[in-house]
C-alpha cells in the first residue's frame, strides 16, 4: 500500500520555457546516433549516403516496438542492402553501433551516479574498462574483420579505425544531447536544483544500458522502471514515474517527427535517369 500510495503523490508543475528549450537538443540527438551508424558503415569500405542513412535508421527504428526488436534489425539490413552493402556487414555495423550504445551510455552512468550507488574500488574497475575498451575497441573490430571473410573489407587489412573512433564520438555526443534534453524536460515538469543534474544523467543513461540490453521491445517497462528507481530518492516515487513516462513519450513525440522528416526528398534514393528505348 506504501508505494501505491507513493505512485499517486505526483505534483507536476508544467514549465514551457525548459520544454521549449529541450525540444531542439532533442532533434539533434535524432540526427547523430543515425550519422554514427553511418559511420560504421564507412568504416567497413562501403559508403551509403548521409541522408540516406538517416532514412534507413529512421525507418528500421519502427521495428523495435514488435516483440523481440529483431525486425529493426532485419529492416535495416534489407533497406542498407538496396545501397549495396551486404546483410552480413550490415548486421555486423549494427553490432558494433549497440556495443558503442551500451558502453557509452555506461561510462556516463557511472560517472554520474552519486558515490553510495557503487563502492568506489567497482566504479574505477569499470572506467577504466570501459575508457580501454573505447580505446581499444577500432582496433579489435578491425582486427576481427580482417579475419572474417564475410565481413567483406574493401580496405586492406580490415575496417578503418578512423571512422570507427569517429563513430564513438557521435555517440558519445548522442547520449551527451539526450542526457541535456532530460534534464531540461524534468526542470519543465518538477522542481530540478544543480544537485539533481548528475542523478537525472545518470538514470538516464543507466536506463538506456538495461533497456538496450532487456528483453522487452525497444526496453518498454525496464527503462522507465530503473529511470523510476533511481529517480525516487531523490523526487519521490510518483514524480520519478512520471518523468521516466514523460521521457518515453518526449523520445516518441520526436520519433515521430524524424519519421516524417526523412520522407522528404533529400532523405530519399535519387532517382536513376530513363533510358530510352533502343539505347
Amino acid at each position: 500500500m506504501t508505494n501505491t500510495d507513493e505512485l499517486r503523490d505526483i505534483d507536476l508543475d508544467v514549465t514551457p520555457g525548459w520544454l521549449a528549450l529541450a525540444a531542439p537538443i532533442s532533434l539533434l540527438a535524432g540526427v547523430l546516433l543515425p550519422l554514427a551508424w553511418r559511420q560504421i558503415v564507412d568504416a567497413s569500405g562501403h559508403t551509403v549516403d548521409a541522408g540516406r542513412s538517416v532514412r534507413i535508421w529512421w525507418m528500421a527504428q519502427t521495428g523495435r516496438y514488435l516483440p523481440t526488436g529483431a525486425a529493426a534489425f532485419a529492416s535495416r539490413a534489407v533497406m542498407t542492402a538496396r545501397e549495396e552493402v551486404p546483410k552480413t556487414v550490415t548486421v555486423a555495423t549494427m553490432a558494433v553501433e549497440m556495443v558503442l550504445l551500451v558502453g557509452v551510455s555506461a561510462m556516463i552512468a557511472l560517472v554520474a551516479l552519486p558515490a553510495s550507488s557503487v563502492a568506489w574500488w567497482a566504479r574505477s574497475l569499470l572506467l577504466a574498462g570501459g575508457v580501454a575498451g573505447l580505446v581499444a575497441g577500432p582496433g579489435a573490430v578491425r582486427w576481427l574483420s580482417a579475419r572474417v571473410p564475410r565481413l567483406d573489407p574493401h580496405r586492406r587489412g580490415g575496417w578503418s579505425r578512423r571512422e570507427l573512433y569517429r563513430a564513438e564520438a557521435l555517440v558519445a555526443a548522442n547520449a551527451l544531447s539526450k542526457s541535456a534534453a532530460f534534464v531540461l524536460l524534468s526542470a519543465g515538469l518538477v522542481p530540478v536544483h544543480e544537485r539533481d543534474i548528475a542523478v537525472l544523467v545518470g538514470a538516464l543513461n543507466g536506463g538506456a544500458v538495461l533497456g538496450t540490453i532487456g528483453i522487452t521491445p525497444a526496453g518498454l517497462g525496464v527503462r522507465e522502471g530503473v529511470v523510476a528507481g533511481i529517480l525516487s530518492g531523490r523526487f519521490g516515487l510518483g514524480d520519478a514515474a512520471a518523468l521516466a513516462i514523460a521521457l518515453r513519450v518526449w523520445e516518441i513525440l520526436f520519433e515521430c517527427v524524424w519519421l516524417v522528416i526523412v520522407q522528404h526528398p533529400i532523405f530519399r534514393p535519387a532517382r536513376e535517369p530513363l533510358t530510352e528505348a533502343g539505347t
